[in-house]
C-alpha cells in the first residue's frame, strides 16, 4: 500500500475471493481486459491518477491495510512448513464488502462442508469465466483448484459424493480450457482431461456430466484439422445415450449429432436431429433466450456446412444479439456470419463481420472463433487487392505473430 501497488492488490484479491474479472473491472474503474493482463502479469496500471481512482473503487486505504499486512505476515510466519498460499483457503463465501471481516485461513487437511461449499462456489466462478475470459488466462487458476479437489479427502459419504462429482465438472473445465487455449490443437491433454471427467461422473452417476464430457470427446475429432467425422458421430452417440433423463443436456447433444451429420452432407438427418434438439428442450422447460441464441448459433453452422449460407446468415443474424455476456460463443457466431456473406460474394459485409469476430478473439484468445476467422481471411483471396481486405489480413497476421 506504501508503494500504490495495485496491480499486487488485484491479483491478490482475484486470487482470495470469489469477485469475478468483471466484478473487479467495474470496482477499479478499468477494462476487464486490463484487469486480465494485470491478473497475468503482463501489464500493469501505470497512471497515477488511475491508480488512486482504482484504490479508491476496491476499497482499500493504507490505514485499513496496516494492521491486515501484519496479522497475514504472522499467518505467514504461522504457517505449517512446505504449504503454499493455494493451501490456505477460506472458510466461508466471502460476505459483501461493506461488511466483511477480516478473512480467516487454514491449511487444507480434510473437505470439512465449508470447505467444499468455498471448493463448489470457486469452480462456479470459473466456470462462469470460461464464456468470457481467455482460456490461458483461467487455465492456471484451473489446474491449481483441480489439483486441491484431488487431493481433498473426507470421511463422510455425502461429502464424498460431492467432491467426485465437483471433481468431474472440474477435469471437464480443465479439458475445454486446455482446448481452447491450445486452439484446438492438444487433443490429447485434453482428452486425458475429459476422461477423468467420465470415470468420475460414473464413480457419482452423474449422467449429464458424463454426456457432456463424452460430447466434447467428440469435438476433438469433429473440429481438428483433418479430424475424423465418424469418430466425433460415434462419440456424440454415446453422449445422446448417457444424457438419457436429462433433456437439457440431451438437447445440447443433439445440436451437435446434427452438426457432425452437416458435415458429412446428410441434410435429412441434420434437420432430423434439429428437431430432436428442439423437442428436449421443449421438455427441459430451458430459458427461451438461452435456448434460442445456443440453436441459432449451431443452426447457422449447420446451414453454412451444407451449402446454404443466405439461410444460415439470416440465423446467425438473430443469434448475435442472444450471445451478450458469452464472447466466446458470439465470436463463433459472427466468424460463421463472415463466411457466410463470403459465400454469397458480399466480401464487405464479411470483413465487417471479420473485424467484429477479430476485436472479441483478441481479448478472449477464443479457441473456437480463430479457425473460422482464418478460414475467413483465405476466403477472401479473392478480394486481397482491395485495402479493407489487406487491413484485416494485417490484424490477424499481427494478433498471430503476437
Amino acid at each position: 500500500m506504501q508503494d500504490k501497488d495495485v496491480d499486487s492488490l488485484i491479483r491478490l484479491i482475484r486470487r482470495h475471493t470469489n469477485l469475478s474479472q468483471h466484478a473487479l473491472a467495474r470496482m477499479a474503474g478499468v477494462s476487464q481486459p486490463l484487469i486480465s493482463n494485470i491478473v497475468s502479469h503482463k501489464r500493469g496500471l501505470k497512471n497515477i491518477g488511475r491508480i488512486d481512482q482504482a484504490l479508491e473503487g476496491l476499497g482499500a486505504t493504507h490505514t485499513d491495510t496496516r494492521s491486515r499486512v501484519k496479522r497475514d505476515r504472522n499467518l505467514a510466519q504461522a504457517a505449517p512448513e512446505g504449504r503454499g498460499d493455494w493451501d490456505h483457503i477460506p472458510l466461508s463465501p466471502q460476505p459483501p464488502p461493506s461488511q466483511q471481516p477480516d478473512p480467516v485461513w487454514k491449511p487444507l487437511l480434510s473437505a470439512d462442508t465449508g470447505i467444499v461449499d468455498w471448493l463448489s462456489s470457486e469452480l462456479q466462478r470459473l466456470e462462469l469465466d470460461y464464456d468470457v475470459l481467455p482460456s490461458a488466462s483461467v487455465l492456471a487458476e484451473a489446474g491449481q483448484l483441480h489439483s486441491t479437489l484431488i487431493r481433498a479427502g473426507t470421511n463422510s459419504a455425502s461429502q464424498l459424493h460431492t467432491l467426485l462429482s465437483l471433481r468431474s465438472r472440474s477435469a471437464l473445465l480443465m479439458g475445454q480450457l486446455v482446448w481452447d487455449a491450445s486452439h484446438r490443437k492438444d487433443g490429447s491433454t485434453a482428452a486425458m482431461y475429459l476422461n477423468e471427467a467420465i470415470l468420475a461422473a460414473q464413480e457419482s452417476k452423474d449422467r449429464a456430466i458424463a454426456a457432456k464430457a463424452l460430447l466434447r470427446r467428440a469435438f476433438i475429432p469433429l473440429y481438428s484439422s483433418g479430424g475424423n467425422l465418424h469418430e466425433a458421430l460415434a462419440s456424440a452417440q454415446r453422449a445422446s445415450h448417457a444424457a438419457k433423463g436429462h433433456p437439457a443436456t440431451q438437447a445440447s447433444v443433439a445440436l451437435h449429432i446434427s452438426e457432425v451429420h452437416a458435415r458429412m452432407g446428410n441434410r435429412i438427418e441434420a434437420e432430423h436431429h434439429l428437431d430432436d434438439a428442439d423437442a428436449y428442450a421443449q421438455q427441459a422447460d430451458l430459458d427461451a433466450d438461452e435456448w434460442s441464441g445456443r440453436r441459432l448459433r449451431m443452426a447457422g453452422s449447420i446451414y453454412l456446412s451444407l451449402g446454404r449460407p443466405s439461410h444460415a446468415q439470416a440465423l446467425l443474424e438473430q443469434a448475435v444479439p442472444l450471445l451478450d455476456g458469452r464472447a466466446k460463443s458470439q465470436a463463433i457466431v459472427v466468424a460463421n456470419l463472415a463466411l457466410a456473406h463470403i459465400r454469397q460474394r458480399r466480401p464487405e459485409q464479411a470483413v465487417q463481420s471479420l473485424q467484429q469476430a477479430l476485436d472479441t478473439v483478441e481479448s478472449t484468445r477464443a479457441g473456437g472463433a480463430l479457425p473460422l476467422v482464418a478460414t475467413a481471411s483465405r476466403e477472401l483471396r479473392p478480394w486481397r487487392q482491395e485495402p479493407w481486405v489487406a487491413d484485416v489480413h494485417d490484424r490477424l497476421f499481427t494478433f498471430l505473430a503476437s
